[in-house]
């Protein structure tokens, strides 16, 4: 009986569903049980699909995660030259019984300290509140001269919207310059303008 390929896979499909052949005729052609050619012909399996696999961590190595966040907690107000390091820590593990490679503690740590949640605060702003600006630069070609000229960039952060406006500085003349002109293009001003 021959092994099941993509090949043999893709073949068995094709008789099936193209040339509508039957599915003891397929097993019969390619010398194959008739339960595996059904379950190929129904679709049950699919050699295209990627297994996936779910990892499970053994129960040494979730206490072991649990002793290096208390051993961190511990020791996270202590003096800079008194902070813990993955040798200290496996040091300190080792002391306390457990027969574990330096090298596994350094990966534990290093995926506890990747499985941090990221910290932000969220702005938010009523309509009209404020306004943030920037400067930029950019190379233009003005009369087949390569130029170098400044960009003014405006965001409303409620709505997006966003203006932009070319100046050849970035003079007083042209920030106020800018601000108007945002101003006009946003229909307004806000109660505060940051630089961003």
């Amino acid at each position: 009986m021959p092994k099941i390929d993509t090949k043999i896979y893709r073949s068995i499909r094709r008789l099936y569903a193209v040339e509508g052949i039957s599915i003891r005729e397929i097993a019969k052609r390619l010398d194959i049980n008739r339960r595996t050619v059904r379950k190929y012909c129904m679709g049950e399996v699919d050699l295209d699909a990627r297994k996936e696999y779910q990892t499970v961590n053994s129960p040494l190595r979730d206490t072991l995660e649990k002793n290096i966040i208390e051993i961190i907690e511990k020791n996270k107000n202590a003096p800079k030259k008194q902070s813990l390091n993955a040798k200290i820590i496996y040091q300190m593990l080792v002391k306390m019984g457990y027969s574990v490679g330096e090298s596994t503690i350094r990966k534990y740590i290093r995926e506890l300290r990747i499985k941090k949640p990221e910290v932000f605060i969220p702005l938010e702003f009523a309509p009209g509140e404020a306004m943030e600006f920037d400067w930029g630069d950019a190379s233009v070609y003005i009369n087949e001269i390569k130029t170098k000229v400044s960009l003014f960039c405006a965001v409303l952060p409620y709505s997006y919207g966003i203006f932009c406006a070319v100046f050849p500085d970035k003079t007083n003349s042209s920030f106020y310059t800018g601000n108007v002109m945002a101003f006009e293009f946003f229909q307004g001003g806000p109660s505060t303008v940051r630089l961003r």
